[in-house]
């Protein structure tokens, strides 16, 4: 039997709270999905959610925990939310994507760097109105079944789910282009590399240095 990281009577508040980060990560702030999305994982956020810790699972609103990981990147003072009767995309999508973590108990990183929040957007119009197990089952097809990912090092898998470039990513990151481009066409490894370069790397695609390393 599968045993969950937190009892099913949070997970109605989980789901609203992540539901309302999102909604006012994108609405309010103005950031994009896939940022949101990166933010959520690379401020801790969303290892709170995984380990089912209380304070954040239903001791704080969806609003509040996105001032928070605002903070942890010293960001300037966030704006008011703006609450409307209307469910937006945006929210239920993290409210649909809170429900998956928490079923699938498959780390945020490692979803993100399959199906990007950008894309679960996007399924807003066919799988709002359907039972949430539609939405599941076609995520568990996403994240578990991509055959087409087989030769490619998570590097690249998890930059292209990001919609990055390789020069996008090393602008960002400040890594060399040119260690970027051996480490995705396999001529080095990144398990070899220095670990502020693998920091880097994954700070900028918001996942975890385990995600990019190479099994």
């Amino acid at each position: 039997m599968m045993t969950r990281a937190y009892n099913e009577l949070y997970l109605h508040d989980a789901k609203e709270n992540l539901g309302q980060y999102f909604d006012y990560m994108i609405n309010d702030c103005r950031f994009t999905p896939d940022s949101a999305a990166n933010i959520f994982v690379s401020t801790g956020i969303a290892s709170q959610f995984e380990i089912g810790n209380p304070a954040y699972l239903s001791g704080k609103s969806g609003v509040e925990i996105a001032k928070i990981s605002l903070s942890r990147l010293s960001h300037k003072k966030p704006p008011n939310p703006t609450y409307t009767l209307d469910r937006s995309p945006e929210y239920w999508s993290g409210w649909s994507l809170a429900d998956y973590q928490w079923r699938s108990k498959i780390k945020y990183s490692k979803i993100f760097s399959k199906v990007s929040f950008s894309e679960i957007v996007s399924m807003y119009p066919v799988f709002h109105e359907c039972d949430i197990s539609t939405f599941v089952n076609s995520m568990n097809k996403k994240v578990n079944i991509d055959k087409s990912d087989n030769s490619e090092k998570p590097l690249k898998i998890i930059r292209k789910k990001r919609g990055m470039s390789q020069r996008d990513l090393s602008l960002q990151s400040g890594v060399n282009i040119r260690s970027i481009r051996l480490y995705e066409q396999q001529a080095e490894s990144i398990n070899k590399a220095e670990l502020q370069t693998v920091y880097l790397l994954s700070k900028t695609l918001g996942c975890s240095m385990e995600d990019i390393h190479e099994h």
